[in-house]
């Protein structure tokens, strides 16, 4: 009979780990199986988040900071490359206590105008939080996505001026997903779990690895320079 071909759960968000920050760019590492990746993030290309707030000052940011990427290609199947090309990130995160409201979760556009874009987000109806996502400006990078296509979205609360929270999440990155996709990790919307919301933990255990083997490369580094 046929063998059934493994189906990737697709992953789109990645652990970063800032290595160091110069006077235009963060650079970063990012652990990839036993792999790693450095890459360089400029926070007037890519949408940086320092606990929940907008940024573009390089320097908002420590070095060694443990963060999230968000891409546009699907990480495990490129985990398979020799060349894994991680360039122009969508969204870049730190702050796990005020993380995304809305985190790689399945939604479907349902309005599109100039350059504005609404996303249903997939889930109960009776949901107690909003599930539509608005998308507006650079962050939809002058892409028409069309009615009713499927993507995967990072959204945060918007407060209103008055106090209370708006029945819009704001769009903060956005991944487009054919009809064949094999499925996505969907992680979590706040205040309820949706599918898998054990990824944060894993890239926390990830990059914990990672960093050990950071410190083992610089001593064997450091040791060929002294001999």
């Amino acid at each position: 009979g046929n063998i059934p071909i493994p189906r990737c759960v697709h992953m789109y968000e990645v652990g970063v780990i800032v290595l160091r920050i110069s006077s235009e760019y963060l650079h970063l590492v990012i652990p990839l199986g036993d792999d790693w990746v450095e890459t360089c993030v400029d926070p007037f290309k890519t949408l940086v988040m320092v606990d929940g707030l907008k940024t573009r000052e390089v320097y908002s940011v420590k070095i060694g900071a443990m963060g999230y990427m968000v891409v546009q290609e699907c990480v495990k199947c490129q985990m398979d490359m020799s060349d894994v090309a991680i360039v122009n990130p969508s969204l870049l995160w730190f702050g796990e206590d005020q993380g995304p409201s809305a985190r790689e979760v399945t939604g479907v556009v349902v309005g599109e105008e100039g350059d504005k874009m609404v996303v249903q987000l997939e889930g109960p109806a009776a949901a107690r939080i909003a599930r539509l996502v608005l998308f507006y400006g650079d962050l939809l990078e002058h892409k028409e996505y069309g009615l009713q296509t499927k993507v995967v979205i990072w959204a945060w609360a918007r407060l209103q001026r008055g106090g209370g929270v708006s029945k819009y999440l704001e769009g903060a990155a956005v991944v487009k997903i054919g009809d064949n996709e094999h499925g996505v990790r969907d992680q979590e919307l706040q205040g309820e779990t949706v599918g898998d919301a054990a990824g944060a933990d894993s890239a926390q255990v990830t990059c914990g690895v990672f960093l050990r083997k950071l410190q083992q490369r610089r001593k064997l580094m450091q040791g060929a320079r002294e001999m």
